[in-house]
């Protein structure tokens, strides 16, 4: 009878980013501090669970202060091959997406939601309680650096971790 060797696979190092998202509705009685944020860990998988039919949003600031315009968004995606469907502006979500059948229609439309990371304070308020809810919290992604294409696989072969900021874990 021959024998099998299992060779033992070089084991990874498993290295979480930390994302502090707040809370669409505070408690009122909550105590001000961490209790005001919900932790969410990026946990690298092995095999990740979105595949390229996934489909992004990519949620970006149109202000004044930004640097950033559509062309240009659109440009540098296509010019990384982002797998990014749709972009959406700030000024867009605030005026078009008030309604709660209207938020929830863009929920439903669209399997993850990305965000520059100096407006991620502001979604809360504009998408509701139920996209935090159903776990569809939009994941920052810094769009002043120029790894875009880096930091869109990096979610993508990861997952999202939440943990509880009390006092217990159960």
């Amino acid at each position: 009878m021959a024998e099998f060797q299992v060779a033992n696979p070089k084991p990874r190092s498993l290295r979480l980013e930390r994302i502090h998202l707040p809370r669409p509705h505070p408690e009122e009685n909550a105590p001000k501090g961490s209790h005001q944020r919900l932790v969410a860990y990026k946990i690298p998988l092995p095999n990740p669970l979105l595949s390229e039919f996934t489909e992004f949003c990519l949620i970006y600031d149109d202000r004044a202060k930004s640097k950033l315009t559509k062309d240009q968004i659109d440009k540098k995606i296509k010019a990384d091959n982002i797998p990014i469907t749709k972009t959406l502006k700030l000024s867009k979500l605030k005026a078009d997406y008030k309604a709660f059948e209207a938020k929830r229609k863009l929920m439903d439309s669209y399997d993850t939601f990305l965000a520059d990371k100096w407006i991620v304070p502001l979604l809360p308020r504009l998408l509701g309680k139920q996209f935090f809810n159903k776990k569809r919290i939009s994941v920052p992604v810094d769009l002043q650096q120029n790894n875009w294409k880096e930091q869109v696989d990096r979610i993508i072969e990861s997952s999202l971790l939440f943990l509880s900021t009390g006092s217990h874990l159960l």
